[in-house]
């Protein structure tokens, strides 16, 4: 068997033990099991041999302190010829398992930990583009009206025939500066002069 296994009578007697776990704890038989196993001078607390030679099946988890190892133990009566009872235990190291389990569990805390301060940056940086947007906006409308002014007079200007040639291109520079301001403007708005930038790199 793969399982270490005992035998124990109604006065906690150890009365058979396997090969595994002879090999584990040494030959015990004959002795008391809470002081062969547990160095206890009375029944352990957690102890079902009550429950057992009640005739009911018991399994539960036990941590070795001795032996540093987690077992799952299925404890039932054995009825024997005399017609007395005596309790089964078969207890399987389950240590493994239960550090695989505990690793698990840090792990997918340290995950629950990894998506919460993600889920937290995402929303700083939707509340960055948020505000982005608005102070984009709000900057965009107050400049768009003045320079829609310049551009229209601008134009009423060279329509003019009082002006001469200089004055005329000097107006023309004008009105090139604010169709510039215009496209900025409406870059910004779009995200394109940020991605310009980007491509281009920082001048």
């Amino acid at each position: 068997m793969v399982d270490s296994v005992y035998i124990v009578s109604k006065d906690y007697e150890v009365e058979f033990m396997n090969k595994l776990l002879i090999d584990e704890f040494g030959d015990q038989v004959g002795r008391i099991c809470y002081e062969a196993f547990h160095d206890r001078e009375e029944p352990c607390p957690q102890c079902k041999s009550e429950e057992v030679m009640k005739e009911k099946t018991v399994r539960w988890e036990w941590h070795s302190r001795r032996m540093n190892k987690d077992y799952d133990l299925i404890e039932t009566p054995l009825k024997n010829i005399d017609g007395t009872i005596s309790k089964l235990t078969i207890f399987r190291d389950i240590t493994e398992r239960k550090r695989a389990e505990e690793e698990s569990k840090h792990l997918t805390l340290s995950l629950r930990e990894h998506v919460k301060e993600l889920e937290e940056s995402q929303k700083k940086i939707a509340e960055a583009y948020r505000l982005r947007e608005h102070f984009l906006k709000e900057t965009s409308h107050r400049i768009i009206t003045p320079v829609a002014i310049i551009g229209g007079n601008s134009q009423l200007l060279l329509e003019s025939s009082n002006l001469d040639e200089d004055q005329k291109e000097r107006i023309r520079i004008i009105r090139e500066k604010n169709e510039e301001i215009q496209k900025l403007v409406k870059d910004a708005l779009t995200g394109k002069y940020l991605e310009d930038r980007e491509e281009g790199g920082d001048e």
